[in-house]
């Protein structure tokens, strides 16, 4: 099995957001193989805002009491967008979420123009073999770079299924 990806430091499946292991898992769109996850950083901050909202209505004699902490969370569960369970889910979340900290940012820029993830790479096989002429390398990086987005995207969705 593979290692865990960094990326889950951010993200939070429903069993996990509601500390309940048993819960029944919740898969992202009509796909059987990735669960929904949800942003931590956006559930928190869904939850502070309507917490502080809470907090206003009641000054104002508006509600009679505050939401608990699960109504909070249900309502950020059913308000926050949920992102699929995978590294391309994931990573688009993190370039455009502003409540994701900068080091995150950093690290899958630096990680994307180290060569586009490993997948990308080659194998250790075919590195080796290459390694061996110049022509043969600038070739493969030429060919890589003439792939467009959606077209390298839908190759490694491929290599993934």
């Amino acid at each position: 099995m593979s290692p865990k990806l960094w990326h889950w430091a951010y993200f939070q499946t429903r069993a996990q957001l509601y500390s309940n292991p048993d819960a029944p898992k919740d898969f992202h769109g009509n796909n059987q193989n990735f669960e929904n996850t949800w942003c931590t950083a956006c559930i928190h901050d869904f939850k502070k805002c309507a917490n502080e909202s809470d907090e206003q209505l009641l000054a104002q004699g508006l509600i009679s009491e505050i939401r608990s902490s699960k109504e909070l969370l249900d309502s950020a569960i059913k308000n926050v967008h949920p992102v699929s369970g995978r590294r391309e889910g994931f990573e688009v979340h993190i370039r455009r979420c502003n409540l994701i900290d900068k080091e995150a940012k950093t690290r899958l820029r630096r990680e994307s123009t180290r060569g586009q993830h490993a997948l990308s790479q080659g194998s250790p096989m075919v590195r080796e073999q290459s390694s061996d002429s110049e022509v043969s390398a600038t070739f493969d990086s030429l060919l890589l770079s003439r792939l467009s987005k959606a077209q390298q995207e839908r190759f490694e969705s491929d290599l993934c299924k």
